[in-house]
């Protein structure tokens, strides 16, 4: 078994060290989302170049391709078909390209990951080590935030977020690794012991101070699935002698004792929070944001999404730009100001953009694994094997309860950690219960070679939308300066084949059909915004100014069409109301106006309101009078 270690060694140096622990650390001040595209593009990298290795070292893996049999596979296969499939119903295909990238990707370091794990038993070990030191790492960074008010020029929006924009995505991404130390700590020699007690610590401190409740949740469900094994299976489950007393209690009492420091230690966060977001510019809490009221209303909107694109969803990336079309009353969304991005369900979300056959191929991979740990656990005769995958299903549980309430599948490196756990349960599965039938070796090359040619088409899409977003970026600032003119010839210089909506969700051709409008250069604008509505119909802002154009243009009739276009999905938009009853004004009907204006709140503070109203009805009442005297 030696030499096969040693032969595989560059691959998983390069997998590992690259994916866990450069990749979170990276990020760019010049883009408007700091990690996405960057960290994107770094993975795809790395495993166009792993992959190369493994089509040079073939003869080192032609006895570990059977593993392709275990059905895992293919529901990876059938997530991604469907994924590729909706992109039939896709409202901009652009967005779609760039979620299927993402899911592809993660398929292909599935398969990276599982080849090169499987190659050696050690290599398990070699990974838990090394998302260990990142946890470490990682960690350390949120501490130094925390306590030292330091390293902020990591773009971010909270006190604490280390490398990952905001505290709940950083909660939850300790969170993931905390299995991982767990098996280090019950595992591994000395050294490794305490550097695993290390890392487990600061992880409790960061979820402690940080208070994610989808975090909280997790583990208080997964600790209960935890116990339930044990003690409903407690005859068959004989390691549980290695953890009680041993290991066990000196691993509660400094979990205890970390947890209640952080408790009792200044609260930090709503200190600065309060008094200091003057000189941290950019960071703010944003745990009210995702309240389990604003959840609720978008997951009641997803649900009238996957009845009416039951088989192949809304299409890939494009559930942000379709729910508005279910009507936003009530909702942050309501005013146009804020977009929902994403519904804070995982499951929700690859149910609304892929259709029930996708998800019921998504839904597969978590009840497989779910097999796979509890079947090793039960059959296996390996004691390392079965504690290894008991402490997975801590972290497994966990993921799905985040799922639940978040949205780690979107980030990077959330999903690296979570692949390398499905990775990890499958390597183990597949050599306690090997498949029978061996997989040809040329439909396993063919395999690296495909993988290859996606992630050579990848590299060179992402770079492009890399470059577009920093464009977007600068014309964004410019905008902020009111330097209009270059805001203009920096969206200019932005592809719309490969980037054509921000993170927020707002199409680049809004932004500058904005600026158009406003040097009065009234075509210019009509055609932005015409190309913006066809990216994102229904954006209210988007209708708006486009039915705006259309009015100046004289064109009244196309005007009064996509003002009630932006009043059916929401109601109350003061801005449209006030416009539509212009037009009607303009027209000279002053009886609809008048109705239109009636809509607004009673209590709204926009004076073109009152002023409209009293014009309006001032010529209302010189008609019905001239009505009754003739």
């Amino acid at each position: 078994m030696a030499h096969k270690d040693k032969s595989n060694k560059l691959e998983l140096f390069l997998l590992t060290v690259s994916s866990i622990i450069i990749l979170p650390l990276l990020y760019l001040t010049k883009t408007i989302d700091p990690v996405i595209t960057i960290r994107f593009l770094f993975l795809a990298f790395v495993l166009f170049l792993v992959n190369i290795i493994l089509i040079f070292r073939t003869k080192i893996y032609k006895d570990k391709y059977y593993i392709f049999k275990q059905l895992i596979f293919i529901s990876f296969l059938g997530y991604i078909f469907f994924s590729v499939l909706s992109l039939i119903n896709t409202t901009n295909i652009t967005e779609g390209i760039f979620d299927l990238s993402k899911v592809i990707l993660y398929g292909i370091l599935f398969i990276a990951a599982v080849l090169i794990l499987n190659n050696n038993e050690n290599n398990i070990n070699i990974v838990c080590k090394t998302i260990i030191i990142s946890s470490i790492i990682i960690s350390s960074i949120g501490l130094i935030q925390y306590f030292f008010n330091g390293l902020y020029f990591i773009p971010g929006v909270d006190v604490v977020y280390s490398t990952f924009t905001n505290r709940n995505l950083f909660s939850s991404v300790v969170f993931l690794t905390l299995p991982f130390a767990l098996y280090g700590y019950f595992t591994f020699s000395k050294k490794w012991l305490i550097i695993s007690l290390i890392s487990i610590c600061f992880s409790f401190f960061i979820i402690t101070i940080i208070k994610a409740r989808s975090v909280w949740v997790a583990i208080l469900f997964s600790l209960f699935i935890q116990v339930l094994v044990i003690f409903v299976f407690k005859k068959k489950i004989y390691f549980r002698k290695v953890l009680f007393p041993k290991k066990f209690i000196p691993l509660s009492l400094s979990i205890i004792a970390i947890v209640v420091f952080a408790f009792l230690s200044p609260n930090l966060i709503e200190i600065r929070d309060s008094s200091e977001k003057s000189s941290h510019m950019g960071r703010k809490d944003i745990t009210a944001i995702g309240t389990f009221k604003y959840r609720l209303q978008a997951w009641e909107k997803t649900v009238q999404m996957i009845k009416e694109y039951p088989l192949l969803g809304v299409g890939v990336g494009n559930w942000k730009i379709m729910l508005p079309k279910y009507g936003v009353t009530g909702m942050k969304t309501e005013k146009g100001a804020y977009q929902y991005i994403r519904p804070h369900n995982d499951f929700f979300w690859v149910f609304g953009e892929i259709g029930i056959f996708g998800f019921l191929f998504y839904l597969s991979i978590f009840i497989l694994i779910i097999y796979y740990i509890i079947r090793i656990i039960f059959k296996s005769t390996n004691r390392n094997d079965k504690l290894f995958s008991y402490i997975l299903l801590f972290g497994f549980n966990g993921y799905i309860i985040v799922s639940l309430f978040s949205f780690p599948k979107e980030r990077i490196f959330h999903s690296i950690i979570f692949i390398f756990i499905v990775s990890i349960v499958t390597v183990i599965y597949n050599r306690n219960f090997p498949p029978k039938k061996p997989v040809k070796y040329f439909f396993s090359i063919c395999v690296i070679i495909l993988n290859i040619l996606m992630l050579s088409s990848m590299l060179w899409f992402c770079y492009h939308r890399l470059k577009s977003e920093v464009h977007l970026y600068f014309a964004l600032r410019a905008r902020q300066m009111m330097d209009i003119r270059t805001h203009i010839a920096a969206i200019s210089e932005i592809n719309p084949s490969f980037y054509n909506m921000s993170p927020m969700g707002i199409p680049i051709h809004w932004y500058r059909g904005i600026a158009y409008y406003e040097l009065n250069q009234i075509d210019q604008a009509f055609t932005d915004f015409k190309e913006a509505y066809t990216k994102h119909p229904h954006h209210i802002y988007i209708i708006n100014n486009l039915a705006s154009c259309y009015e100046i243009l004289k064109k009244h009739q196309e005007a009064i069409k996509y003002y009630n276009k932006v009043l059916e999905i929401s109601p109350k938009f003061e801005e449209s109301l006030i416009n539509l009853s212009a037009v009607y004004y303009n027209i000279k009907n002053y009886k609809k106006a008048y109705e239109v204006i009636n809509r607004c709140d009673t209590e709204t503070t926009n004076p073109k309101c009152h002023n409209y109203k009293k014009r309006i009805k001032a010529k209302l009442d010189k008609v019905i009078q001239n009505e009754k005297s003739s």
